[in-house]
């Protein structure tokens, strides 16, 4: 526990506490809160307790050794954690003692009685001069060595710094008791003075580790050191206490553990060599044990051989001794090197069985064994067997046997070291079987016939021959024969090969099958006939049957090879033929019917203004296009085309469909173009006055094509004359406009207005 002055009679309480998280009964968490007691520095009375809540910080060191080389084991675990509060601790005569106790230390320790019982006690002193001075207490600049080696000496770095530049004297001390098994906790913790732990002999304050060389602490530098000689976990106190000019101003102290164990190094170099026991050869594994933190590795493997792999596997030159050196960690200042001698020798048995590659069916097969070490030991017994019968004795290094089918021949052998082999042959024996087949010869449409290879041969090489008129080396040959009859057809079957087969059959070529042929697919204009024949390519049969499909337009000729049609609509016909042989053909046939029928709309030129028409195509038409004809004006091949003439007249229409099909048909009309349309302008009054009588007057626009033979004025009434006629009078009372619709001798009209316009004088 250590405090540092904040200023004022306000301090800044630290509470580090360490606690072995692998062995004792540590709690699955750190007290929360702790209960801090403040006491009289004179008297040790309570004065009050103050409660610092955990921050749930709880880290696990980091348990490193000095020695680089040197690893600690994985069942070393230390967490701590640190509690901090702002404590308000004002002027005292005497000062305060702060303390916090827990129960219990860790059941393993070795060097106090009882430890699953012992408590400790975590405290400082804040002196009546620290008071006055505003003075803070020292502060450790590292955490202990938790974990130290057997046999290894310490040298480790325990000393403090005080900011307010007082001196430090290092001690070792006693470590308190503090909470019980009843009460682990003490909430208020007990008061000063406090008593030690009871070491368990040899064990003391001069000795807390055991061992020739004890542990010992600079008092000025604060350096441990010492050689720990014992295994297991040890308490250690440590106190820094504080001077100023000379005055002992107050006492910093630790409490902790060590545990001394066995450090593994880094770097550990260990192999070994399976037993090959009866080995066959001058190859050897070396399997790789060693225990290495820096995966890197250098092999001398005795032959001027070196190799940088994990697990090498090495061939030798010959027999002989041999010395292999393994560098663990080679190029690090941690490796490990061991060194063994190997003794090789080659004293097992290798023996494989040999025999001909190709044994036909019912051979006679001579199988020899072979000892393929046979520079290093020689055959001494043998032991042959066979599903296939053997022929000649079985106790030398070859047998006959004779073969059929599958044929598994097996040998167990020892040589003169006592070693043995076994070897097991399959000898395969190849069957070859010649066989084929024609496909079906029935309903032939021409004289090629495709055989059927059924054999069987390792090689798949065969040879045809046709009655000798051709021959083959094909798998499935087809061969065309001169003419109907009776052919003699021969197989080899693995011709080429050790093992072969022959098969000769008689096959009988006929023309049986019908091949029909019809007219090719037509188009044909609606309403015409066509005639559609079929004819059998294959004049052999005689009497045949015609079925056609479907009937719809079919005039004349069902049941016969030619049939005649006018059908209405595309249609296919299907015509399905058979046989005095009961042999079939098929065939369809589809025939286009095109249909083209020329219309266009008679043309409504009612009141028409101009001298372009549209021309509205009313044609029926399944395929091809449209030709218009303007009498001599021009062309257009447009479905709804626009055509603008160059004046008024009678003019001959013509239009044809189909174009580009032989299925044309042509309509024509008269078109009688002329201007209907009426159009009419009247005139405006210039200014004037009121009383005056003025004359309006309207103007036939189109006088060229029509006459208008109406003229209707209104308002009637000022009216003085001309209703009906193109002028008119009228009396001139105010602004006024005036209406004039024009009717002409078409019966179309056009409307007009004239303003006049009035001026008053005074």
């Amino acid at each position: 526990m250590t405090y540092r002055c904040l200023g004022g009679s306000l301090y800044q309480i630290e509470l580090t506490i360490f606690r072995d998280c692998e062995n004792g009964f540590p709690q699955a968490y750190f007290d929360d809160p702790v209960p801090i007691g403040i006491f009289a520095g004179s008297t040790g009375a309570l004065l009050s307790t103050e409660y610092i809540n955990w921050s749930g910080t709880d880290d696990t060191l980091d348990l490193t050794l000095a020695n680089p080389c040197f690893v600690v084991p994985p069942n070393v675990c230390i967490h701590t954690t640190t509690y901090s509060t702002v404590l308000n601790l004002p002027f005292r005569v005497g000062g305060y003692h702060l303390a916090y106790q827990r129960c219990c230390r860790n059941n393993i320790i070795d060097n106090i009685i009882d430890p699953s019982i012992t408590g400790a006690t975590y405290d400082v002193f804040v002196s009546e001069l620290a008071l006055a001075t505003c003075n803070s207490s020292p502060r450790f600049f590292d955490w202990p060595p938790f974990y130290i080696c057997q046999g290894a000496p310490i040298n480790y770095n325990s000393s403090a710094v005080d900011i307010d530049g007082d001196s430090i004297v290092y001690e070792l001390c006693n470590p308190y008791v503090g909470g019980t098994q009843g009460n682990p906790s003490p909430d208020p913790p007990n008061g000063p003075p406090y008593s030690s732990v009871f070491w368990n002999p040899p064990y003391s304050l001069s000795n807390m580790l055991g061992g020739s060389d004890p542990l010992t602490i600079d008092p000025s530098t604060g350096i441990l050191s010492g050689t720990p000689g014992n295994l297991g976990t040890f308490v250690v106190g440590l106190c820094a206490k504080e001077y100023r000019n000379g005055v002992l101003i107050g006492t910093t102290k630790r409490d902790f553990q060590f545990t001394t164990g066995s450090c593994n190094k880094i770097n550990q170099a260990q192999f070994f060599t399976p037993n090959a026991g009866c080995r066959t050869n001058l190859s050897v594994y070396f399997n790789n044990i060693s225990n290495a933190q820096t995966p890197s590795y250098l092999w001398d493997l005795g032959d001027g051989t070196t190799s940088t792999s994990f697990d090498p596997l090495h061939i030798y030159p010959d027999t002989g001794q041999y010395t292999v050196t393994l560098i663990a960690g080679f190029g690090t200042p941690c490796s490990d090197t061991i060194t063994k001698t190997i003794d090789l020798q080659i004293n097992g048995l290798d023996i494989q069985l040999n025999a001909p590659q190709t044994v036909c069916e019912g051979d006679t097969v001579l199988v020899v064994v072979q000892n393929l070490l046979s520079n290093y030991n020689t055959i001494t017994s043998v032991n042959w067997s066979s599903n296939a019968p053997i022929i000649g004795p079985t106790n030398t290094d070859s047998i006959y046997v004779f073969v059929d089918d599958l044929t598994t021949v097996s040998i167990s052998a020892q040589n003169n070291f006592g070693c043995t082999d076994s070897d097991d042959l399959q000898i395969e024996t190849e069957i070859v079987l010649a066989n084929f087949d024609t496909l079906s010869t029935n309903c032939n449409t021409d004289l090629s016939v495709l055989f059927q290879n059924a054999s069987t041969a390792l090689n798949e090489s065969f040879l045809w021959d046709f009655d000798g008129l051709g021959t083959s080396t094909d798998i499935f040959p087809t061969f065309t024969f001169p003419d109907t009859g009776t052919y003699t057809i021969t197989l080899i079957a693995g011709y080429g090969g050790a093992c072969t087969d022959t098969l000769t059959l008689d096959i009988d070529v006929a023309l049986t099958g019908i091949d029909l042929s019809l007219t090719p697919d037509q188009q044909i204009c609606s309403g015409d006939e066509l005639v559609i024949n079929a004819t059998n390519t294959v004049q052999v049969a005689s009497n045949i049957s015609y079925d056609w499909s479907p009937l719809d337009g079919v005039i004349s000729g069902l049941n016969t090879s030619s049939i005649t049609v006018s059908p209405t609509a595309s249609t296919t016909y299907s015509l399905l033929a058979t046989n005095e042989f009961d042999c079939t053909d098929s065939a369809l046939v589809t025939i286009e019917v095109l249909l083209s029928e020329a219309s266009f709309d008679s043309i409504d030129l009612i009141c028409n203004g101009t001298l372009t028409v549209p021309f509205n195509n009313t044609s029926q038409l399944s395929a091809g296009g449209y030709q218009w004809f303007f009498d001599t004006l021009g062309t257009s091949s447009d479905v709804n085309p626009v055509f603008t003439f160059s004046d008024t007249g009678i003019y001959a229409i013509q239009l044809i469909s189909g174009i580009g099909t032989p299925c044309l048909d042509t309509t024509e009309q008269l078109l009688s173009l002329y201007i209907s349309q009426a159009d009419i302008s009247s005139t405006d009054s210039s200014i004037v006055c009121r009383g005056d009588t003025i004359s309006l007057f309207a103007t036939n626009n189109l006088s060229d094509y029509n006459q208008i033979i109406n003229y209707t004025w209104t308002p009637f009434n000022p009216l003085l004359s001309g209703q009906g006629i193109d002028s008119v009078d009228v009396i001139a009372s105010s602004d006024q406009t005036f209406m004039v619709v024009g009717t002409n001798n078409y019966g179309c009209t056009d409307t007009s207005y004239s303003v006049v316009n009035v001026t008053f004088l005074s």
